[in-house]
């Protein structure tokens, strides 16, 4: 008998397959990474298959594969998408791309994500509400990978314990921590702080992120 699985998927990656099908990668909260073979799809689905596209929300309903990653995608119905806003303007696209390779680099396939998920779909919502006009844009497109970064490096295990020998600051650095990690999945507002912070802990972040997967 077929196991067949609900959930919802933040689409980060489309890729043709063969002459027909469409293979879809994104994450899941609870199944973190998945990868959806949508066959015959070129053929079958081509009114609704821009749907299926990248930084759109789907529900899918699937069949997983016995001996691949890559499970038979057999129903889905769009729920919201930020692709269209995200590609009006070329450098939040950019940014969204960048991260959603991120991502699809350290998600694994079945292990839950649910704080990544989150906070990925809050990030792509904010990079959608970024104007070229707005002199913070930079600013806020940095803010944004710093955000997503640090949940991924949170979800993970592999965010330090100790951020400063002084115990106070350390205590006082794990307080702003947490509150990036809220303001993430948008459950609190982003610290106030300059661009030049988030530029560091962005770069930090990166800095974690190569050092953890050099030891992988």
């Amino acid at each position: 008998m077929n196991d067949v699985r609900n959930s919802e998927i933040l689409i980060l990656r489309k890729t043709l397959y063969g002459e027909t099908s469409v293979i879809i990668a994104g994450i899941s909260p609870e199944m973190g990474r998945l990868d959806l073979i949508i066959k015959g799809g070129m053929e079958v689905a081509k009114s609704k298959l821009p749907a299926v596209d990248i930084f759109r929300k789907l529900n899918v309903e699937f069949s997983m594969s016995r001996n691949s990653t890559i499970h038979n995608l057999k129903y889905f119905e769009l729920i919201s998408s930020y692709g269209e806003q995200l590609a009006n303007i070329p450098d939040n696209y950019a940014t969204a791309t960048e991260l959603a390779a991120l991502v699809l680099n350290w998600i694994r396939p079945e292990l839950p994500v649910p704080e990544t998920y989150y906070a990925a779909l809050n990030v792509f919502d904010e990079l959608c509400q970024i104007i070229p006009a707005d002199r913070l844009a930079e600013a806020k497109r940095t803010r944004c990978s710093a955000m997503l970064k640090i949940t991924i490096l949170s979800e993970n295990g592999i965010l330090p314990e100790v951020l400063d020998d002084d115990p106070d600051l350390n205590v006082d650095k794990h307080d702003i921590i947490d509150q990036i990690l809220a303001a993430a999945q948008g459950l609190d507002e982003p610290p106030k702080k300059t661009a030049r912070f988030w530029q560091e802990m962005s770069r930090w972040a990166d800095l974690l992120l190569r050092n953890s997967e050099t030891s992988l």
